[in-house]
């Protein structure tokens, strides 16, 4: 369905203040996996001394060569401050435009303009997200689908030696016409997201471009949005290497569908999951764990395979040979749950894909 999105206006805004540690507090709830990592290499200014200048120079030019076509490149720059994160020995730089100095887009809140991944001696562009704003959204150009409030965000794939990938994820919900929750269920408000995953690996063309063509797509049921903070229980937290964070489902039925799209060069062979919401005992057992995957291997639903996962067991559960013909797509559903304590959400900690050559897809398995 063709869409033509108009933007509204901001809900929020993000201050970006000055760190000189290794992490980045300021933008906690808009990259909820990265800003620990992350270190501000500047502090208020593009202005620098002796060694720095050189990189200084070539993120404005990077900034400049993305946004050529845009009048508003230098109000980027003049209100952008850039951030270095290290993994292994990739690097990272992000660009947030900070609207306490001229910010050009008074209508929309503060956004990672850019985030550039250092590869030789040239800086790969895998683009901006905005976050905390609204949209309406018009199909077709003809029916009014309404308001969405969106968080979007990046995610970084990290393993021991260093960067697998990165996920850019689209998280949405419905908003009335008066700013008010629309999308409720359970008595709490529900969240859609897709994401799209480029490896370094096999999606970076010749010319040093991220090519989003050639990325893995993700797909979850509906999660638990947070008011206040809305990554709180989205889907990054299954990808991040952190058993204390968790997706948390928000479906009428406490049950959820799980897709990957174009796995297939990547001889994807089995499945490593945490289950529930792994920071404690006590929320592990509170909350809903999953208690059987029903699924199929060939992109379609008609689910004719099964996993059941064991109860109580809070590390990885590693199914190695249960894809064993390398599927272009994997479409499971979960049909039986274990139920909480306490509430009625179902939780997944971690999922991870097990390829042909040991290695996994979203990068080294927590612990081990």
């Amino acid at each position: 369905m063709k869409k033509t999105i108009i933007m509204l206006c901001a809900v929020t805004v993000l201050a970006v203040c000055t760190s000189v540690f290794a992490e980045a507090p300021e933008l906690k709830q808009k990259l909820p996996t990265e800003w620990r990592h992350m270190e501000r290499i500047e502090a208020g200014s593009l202005k620098a001394d002796g060694e720095t200048d050189a990189l200084y120079k070539w993120l404005k030019d990077s900034c400049r060569n993305q946004y050529l076509k845009n009048d508003s490149a230098e109000g980027l720059l003049s209100c952008s401050v850039f951030y270095r994160e290290s993994v292994g020995a990739d690097e990272f730089y992000w660009q947030v435009a900070c609207p306490e100095t001229k910010y050009p887009f008074p209508n929309l809140p503060a956004a990672v303009i850019g985030l550039y991944y250092k590869k030789g001696n040239h800086l790969v562009f895998f683009g901006g997200c905005l976050s905390d704003f609204c949209i309406r959204v018009i199909a077709t150009c003809t029916e009014d689908l309404g308001l969405q409030y969106r968080a979007d965000t990046f995610q970084i794939i990290k393993g021991r030696k260093g960067a697998k990938g990165v996920v850019f994820y689209e998280h949405f919900t419905g908003l009335n016409d008066d700013m008010t929750f629309k999308a409720i269920m359970k008595g709490a408000v529900y969240g859609g997201c897709e994401a799209r995953y480029c490896l370094l690996d096999t999606c970076i063309t010749s010319d040093f471009k991220a090519s989003y063509e050639n990325a893995i797509r993700i797909r979850f049921s509906d999660f638990l949005w947070d008011e206040k903070n809305p990554l709180h229980y989205s889907l990054q937290n299954a990808f991040d290497g952190n058993p204390a964070t968790s997706y948390v489902e928000n479906t009428e039925d406490d049950l959820m569908k799980i897709e990957f799209q174009h796995i297939e060069e990547y001889n994807v062979t089995g499945l490593a999951i945490i289950n529930g919401y792994a920071a404690s005992e006590k929320l592990y057992l509170n909350n809903n764990r999953v208690a059987d995957f029903q699924y199929n291997s060939n992109g379609k639903e008609d689910f004719i395979q099964k996993i059941t996962l064991e109860d109580r067991k809070m590390g990885y559960q590693i199914f190695s040979d249960c894809f064993p013909n390398h599927p272009f797509a994997i479409v499971s559903g979960v049909k039986k749950i274990y139920n909480g304590d306490k509430y009625s959400d179902t939780c997944i900690a971690e999922i991870n894909l097990l390829c042909k050559s040991n290695s996994y897809l979203f990068g080294d398995l927590y612990g081990n």
